[in-house]
């Protein structure tokens, strides 16, 4: 028996996909948009005559608080869903 390592062919290579790679930064982008989504109406309010310098980014904070491990979440599994389904870009079936 030979005891050389076997080298992978073109075909093992080429099938290659880091789907867990795409699911995480698929994730995080559809989180970013959703929570940037979610604050933008208090992004696009006036802050009134007199307010603290950091008015603005109280009230995201505030809007935000508590819903931000819930949006990070829902994101991934979203996305996750997508991957097991072969919907994603990139994602291609073997053959």
């Amino acid at each position: 028996m030979s005891t050389a390592r076997r080298r992978p062919d073109d075909r093992d290579v080429s099938a290659f996909l880091p789907r867990i790679t795409l699911v995480l930064i698929g994730g995080f982008v559809l989180f970013m948009l959703v929570a940037g989504l979610y604050v933008l109406p208090v992004l696009l309010e006036t802050p009134p005559a007199g307010a603290i310098p950091d008015y603005t980014k109280e009230r995201v904070m505030a809007r935000l608080e508590g819903k931000v491990l819930w949006m990070l979440a829902t994101s991934l599994l979203v996305v996750a869903g997508l991957a097991i389904r072969g919907i994603l870009p990139g994602d291609r079936g073997r053959s």
